[in-house]
């Protein structure tokens, strides 16, 4: 429990948590009651963690690249206390945080891993306490220390951003099933006016996003059955405009992948068809490019003199590359190499 030598100003939150807040957030006014964020709310925050004996300071995140950190009210993040303090927070709001030695006993090993996404490191040791028990430990000493002999720890959070459910886009791996479908949509929209507006990288993350999420579907369904079917015919068109986006970034091999994709579902897809033979013949794919040029013309005799032509202009590509490549091979006969 918390200490009786307490400053008048820290109050108790949970059992064995109390806090103190270091500065108050700039709009908080005279508001004396807590804050209410309902669930899936998201928090971005620094924090500070110390010892409370000594002062030493364990770790700080604005020291790391990946800040601020981040969490969504509900969602299973690992240090639980730490959702329970930043709920009492409001956005601008500095406040310290010390919890008891009781509160803290898996503390290390679920921190471990945040320090590990921090520092871009990857753990070489098993995972949580079997690591421990087979004599590995957690891979770093002051958390081992903490582990063997837990004491009180103070936590400051600076909260950089609370915002509600509603105000913010979900990532994927927090929307409900039926959160998902209704997104695909607007996704798919979204993409097409990004497009429009030359934003192609953008456009492609919102295909490749839809994408994601129809994979997420999918895997709730029977494969083969009628829904998963359903799911997997709604990739093609995400998966069309995702290649056209590659393919005028410069990464042919992904569009040629993304349009076998597309023809494994549909195999007379005349804008799979085409798209991947211009990549086959971006990346010098000579017999697959006028195959698929051929193949384009024949399902859509509109494309058939663009085809012709860029069959041509391919052939003489080829030729003119196959006479240059024959030059430097007399330059290097003639000098003797």
């Amino acid at each position: 429990m918390a200490t009786t030598n307490e400053a008048p100003d820290t109050v108790t939150i949970a059992d064995g948590i109390s806090k103190r807040v270091v500065s108050a957030a700039p709009d908080s006014g005279s508001a004396s009651s807590p804050p209410s964020y309902p669930t899936e709310s998201h928090f971005a925050f620094d924090f500070v963690v110390r010892v409370a004996a000594t002062g030493a300071v364990l770790d700080d995140s604005r020291l790391h690249p990946k800040r601020p950190v981040s969490l969504y009210s509900g969602r299973g993040f690992q240090i639980g206390f730490w959702e329970t303090c930043l709920e009492t927070m409001r956005p601008g709001e500095v406040s310290e945080f010390a919890v008891e030695p009781e509160q803290l006993g898996l503390f290390p090993v679920q921190y471990r891993k945040l320090r590990d996404y921090l520092l871009d490191r990857k753990s070489a040791h098993c995972c949580g306490m079997a690591g421990v028990r087979d004599g590995g430990g957690l891979g770093y000493a002051d958390l081992d220390d903490l582990l063997a002999k837990p004491q009180r720890l103070l936590f400051e959070f600076h909260l950089r951003e609370a915002k509600l459910p509603h105000e913010f886009r979900k990532e994927t791996w927090i929307m409900r099933p039926e959160e998902k479908r209704a997104a695909l949509p607007q996704l798919r929209q979204e993409g097409n006016d990004l497009y429009k507006a030359g934003k192609t990288a953008d456009a492609a993350a919102r295909y490749t996003e839809a994408l994601a999420m129809l994979e997420d579907l999918a895997a709730m369904e029977r494969p083969q059955d009628t829904k998963w079917l359903e799911l997997d015919k709604a990739k093609v068109p995400f998966l069309l405009n995702l290649a056209q986006c590659q393919l005028l970034l410069g990464d042919n091999y992904q569009t040629i992948r993304l349009c076998t994709e597309a023809l494994s579902r549909e195999p007379d897809n005349v804008k799979a068809v085409y798209r991947r033979a211009k990549a086959h013949a971006a990346v010098w794919d000579v017999a697959e490019a006028k195959q698929d040029f051929s193949r384009a013309a024949q399902l859509d005799p509109g494309l058939a003199a663009a085809c012709d032509a860029a069959v041509r202009d391919l052939t003489d590509k080829v030729r003119e590359r196959e006479r240059l490549e024959k030059e430097q091979l007399r330059g290097k006969l003639i000098a003797g190499e």
